[in-house]
C-alpha cells in the first residue's frame, strides 16, 4: 500500500527501540534525528551509532529536523552539526529534511531561515541538498 511508519522517539531513552524498528516490513522514519536529549548529541554514543547504522544500511530513514530542539546552544546550533553530518555521511539517500514549522513551544522564537541555513551548513554540496530536500522524500512517499 506504500505505507511507512514514522517514529517520534528518543532513541537514547527508549529501551528496545532498535528491535522495534527492525520488526516492521515497511519503511521506517525516525523524526528529529532520533530526538537525543539536548547536549547528548555524540554520534558515537550507543543509541545514535545504532541509528546511524540503520540509516547507513537503508533500514531506516531519518528526518534532519528541529535542530533547535536538540541543541543547548543558540544561533545556528553548532553542537547538532556533527550528528547531522554523520547521518548525511552514512547515507544521504535515507535522510529527509523538514523545517518543523511552525516551531511551537520554542524560546527564543525560531526563524525558518535559520533552519534552512543550518541545512546548508550540514550538507556541503548541491547533490546532497537535492537528495535530502527532494529525492529521498520522493522515494519514500511515491
Amino acid at each position: 500500500m506504500g505505507w511507512h511508519l514514522e517514529f517520534h522517539i528518543a532513541v537514547d531513552q527508549l529501551e528496545g527501540w532498535a528491535d522495534l524498528l527492525q520488526s516492521f516490513d515497511v519503511p521506517v522514519v525516525t523524526d528529529h534525528m532520533g530526538r537525543p536529549a539536548p547536549g547528548r548529541l555524540d554520534p558515537q554514543s550507543p543509541a545514535l551509532a545504532q541509528l546511524i547504522d540503520f540509516v547507513r544500511s537503508g533500514r531506516c530513514f531519518v528526518k534532519l529536523s528541529a535542530p533547535y530542539r536538540l541543541s543547548t546552544l543558540s544561533g545556528d546550533w553548532p553542537d547538532v552539526t556533527p550528528l547531522a553530518r554523520a547521518f548525511l555521511e552514512a547515507n544521504p539517500s535515507a535522510c529527509l529534511w523538514g523545517t518543523d514549522w511552525p516551531h511551537v513551544d520554542t524560546v527564543p522564537e525560531v526563524d525558518t531561515r535559520d533552519v534552512i541555513a543550518a541545512l546548508d551548513d550540514w550538507r556541503g554540496d548541491r547533490w546532497t541538498r537535492r537528495q535530502v530536500t527532494g529525492d529521498a522524500a520522493e522515494q519514500l512517499y511515491a
